[in-house]
Formats: structure tokens, sequence, C-alpha cells
């Protein structure tokens, strides 16, 4: 069990981390059932929670959807290193 097992983090948070403008936009998506997260109340805490965990997945899944295909990263690089031609 690793400590992203147990920790929670706030709407507040969730509008940093995730960059949505506050947390009234997290849980009216949460309420419209757009938010990507599962949202859940603590007993005796105020306000909606997410499973730090899942914040993590969707961070990564986010990432890997936004990183560029290496063989076009690598041919982008190529075309870039080559020396410019000068004509005569």
């Amino acid at each position: 069990m690793s400590a992203l097992d147990d920790a929670l983090i706030s709407t507040r948070r969730l509008a940093l981390l995730l960059d949505y403008p506050n947390a009234n936009a997290i849980r009216l998506a949460h309420r419209r059932g757009s938010f990507p997260i599962s949202l859940f109340r603590m007993p005796g805490r105020r306000g909606l929670f997410a499973k730090a965990f899942d914040v993590q997945n969707l961070l990564r899944e986010r990432l890997i959807r936004q990183a560029p295909c290496p063989r076009t990263h690598n041919s982008q690089e190529a075309a870039n290193s080559q020396p410019a031609v000068a004509d005569d």
C-alpha cells in the first residue's frame, strides 16, 4: 500500500492541479456527471474529495496523450538539424 492509496485531495486543490477555474467548476462538473474522477464526501468533513491515486492516473493519461509520437518527433528534429544550403 502506497501513500497515494489513502491521500485525499480537496476540490480546491483539484482545481489547481487540473486547470479548472475554481472549486465550484469542479463541483458543477461532478453534478453534471462530466468530471473525469470519482468524488465523494467524508464523514465529519465539508466538501468533496478525490483519491490522489485517481488524480495521478488522470494526469498520467493526459501526459501520454500529449506526448509526441517518437517517429514524428525524431523526424522533426532531423529536419531542423540539417544545415541550410545557400542558393547561388
